[in-house]
């Protein structure tokens, strides 16, 4: 009998330890399930000892289902790590804020509307005002670059486009341009006054000018006589007179002329240095410390500082030096 009870007692006793000394089902997400216990935890998975004996492999915590991280988080050493990958489950229960009154405040200050007004008014809007200035602004660039394009006074281009926007520039475009050299051509310049022209064609520098206008004229027909007729080379040189723009312009003025005229057309102005000797048929262009020659021959523009300058001549093309 007392040998009935203890194999009784050890028979309830092992029906109670059954269930620890198995493992538990653990179910994966494709669907497996492994039967076994916890052996170790870490951040990169769990490793199972299995029922049927062994050990699986390191299984990751994104491939153990829902309910398989719920059962491992029991265990305080796999919650550290389950936790992370145990699903929320979403608030149902929406907490519905009370919308806040609005409030409208009255405007204190309105901008202008034009839709009514005339077209007298439309041209004091800021917008009309400042197409207005822009356009003003142009009219006056225009004039200036018609100025520098007609060799014509910039100031005086601008004033009378001032006065008559649009139709001042356009009545300087029309006109013809002037010559680099005239007087018209420098008036904007301070203090440039016209060459006059010379008593003689041999006088030196600092020799009287024509006073009146009536002898001007008739000096100009001896000076062009005087050209034409002077077979002797004319020679200018260096210690007798100063050789600078002014100089230029007023010994040789016919030599600026693009078309030159019958008494000049056989003469050449001759420039020599102290290295070289240009022989040339025009003067192109001066300035106050070089003068621009357009040589005889290849009808090249040749550049040639005053001070580089021994002597000038004018003399027939054909004449021998």
């Amino acid at each position: 009998m007392r040998r009935f009870f203890t194999l009784s007692w050890l028979m309830i006793l092992c029906g109670l330890l059954s269930p620890r000394l198995m493992g538990t089902d653990y179910q994966l997400t494709n669907g497996d399930v492994i039967s076994g216990k916890t052996v170790t935890f870490s951040a990169e998975g769990v490793l199972f000892s299995l029922d049927i004996g062994g050990f699986s492999p390191q299984i990751r915590w994104a491939k153990l289902s829902q309910d398989a991280l719920k059962e491992l988080s029991k265990d305080p050493k796999a919650a550290a790590f389950a936790d992370a990958f145990i699903d929320t489950p979403a608030d149902t229960k929406r907490v519905e804020k009370k919308a806040k009154p609005i409030t409208v405040k009255p405007v204190e200050t309105r901008l202008p509307h034009y839709d009514k007004i005339g077209f007298a008014e439309a041209w004091t809007t800021p917008a009309a005002l400042l197409i207005f200035f822009a356009l003003y602004a142009a009219n006056l660039y225009a004039a200036y670059e018609i100025a520098r394009f007609r060799q014509r006074p910039a100031g005086l281009v601008c004033g009378i486009s001032a006065i008559l926007p649009v139709l001042g520039p356009l009545v300087f475009l029309s006109l013809h341009t002037l010559d680099e050299h005239s007087h018209e051509a420098h008036g904007d310049e301070a203090g440039y006054e016209p060459p006059p022209l010379p008593a003689a064609h041999g006088a030196k520098q600092g020799g009287a000018a024509p006073a009146a206008a009536g002898l001007g004229l008739a000096a100009s027909a001896k000076y062009e006589s005087t050209i034409s007729g002077a077979m002797t080379p004319e020679t200018f040189k260096r210690g007798d007179f100063t050789f600078n723009r002014r100089f230029v312009e007023t010994k040789f003025s016919g030599f600026f002329r693009v078309v030159p005229t019958e008494a000049e057309k056989d003469l050449v102005l001759v420039v020599r240095t102290s290295k070289s000797e240009f022989i040339g048929k025009r003067v192109s262009r001066v300035s106050s410390t070089d003068m621009h020659l357009q040589l005889l021959r290849g009808n090249i523009e040749q550049s040639v500082p005053y001070e580089d300058v021994t002597e000038f001549q004018i003399r027939h093309k054909d004449a021998k030096a």
